[in-house]
C-alpha cells in the first residue's frame, strides 16, 4: 500500500463517520423525542444499529487519525506535513488551502501546493519502504 492510498483511506474514514453520526442524529431528530437519545427505549433496535455503526466509525477514526499523525509526523517539512494534515486529516479543498497559506503570510499557487504534495507523498512512500524493509 502506497502513502496515497493510506492518506485517501485516512480522508473516507474521516468521512464515514460525519456520515454515521449524521445518520443517528437525523433518525434521533424524526423521532422527535423529548427523553434521553440514548436510552433504550427511545432508540430502539434501529437506533442501537445506528448508535453502534457510529461507535465503530469513531474508533476507526480515531485509529486513522493516529496512523496520520505518526506517518505525516515523520515529514521532515513543516510546509508538506500542514499540507497533508490540511488535505486528508481536515479535508479541506485545493483552494481553501491556498487560502490558509495566504492567511499565515506564506502564499502559495495551487502548482506550488500540488508539488509540495507529491513530494510528501514521495517522502512518505520512501519512509513506508524503509519499514517494510527493517521489519
Amino acid at each position: 500500500m502506497n502513502a496515497k492510498s493510506i492518506m485517501e483511506d485516512i480522508a473516507r474514514t474521516r468521512d464515514n463517520f460525519k456520515k454515521a453520526s449524521r445518520r443517528l442524529w437525523d433518525y434521533l431528530e424524526e423521532k422527535n423525542e423529548f427523553r434521553d437519545p440514548l436510552d433504550p427505549l427511545t432508540l430502539g433496535s434501529d437506533g442501537e444499529i445506528l448508535l453502534e455503526l457510529a461507535h465503530i466509525a469513531a474508533r476507526r477514526e480515531m485509529e486513522a487519525k493516529t496512523l496520520a499523525d505518526q506517518l505525516i509526523g515523520a515529514l521532515k517539512d513543516e510546509r508538506a506535513e500542514m499540507v497533508l494534515r490540511l488535505r486528508y486529516m481536515d479535508g479541506m479543498s485545493w483552494e481553501l488551502i491556498c487560502r490558509f497559506f495566504e492567511d499565515i503570510d506564506q502564499p502559495l499557487c495551487q502548482r506550488q501546493l500540488y508539488r509540495i504534495h507529491a513530494r510528501a507523498l514521495e517522502d512518505l512512500d520512501r519512509l513506508l519502504r524503509e519499514m517494510e524493509e527493517s521489519a
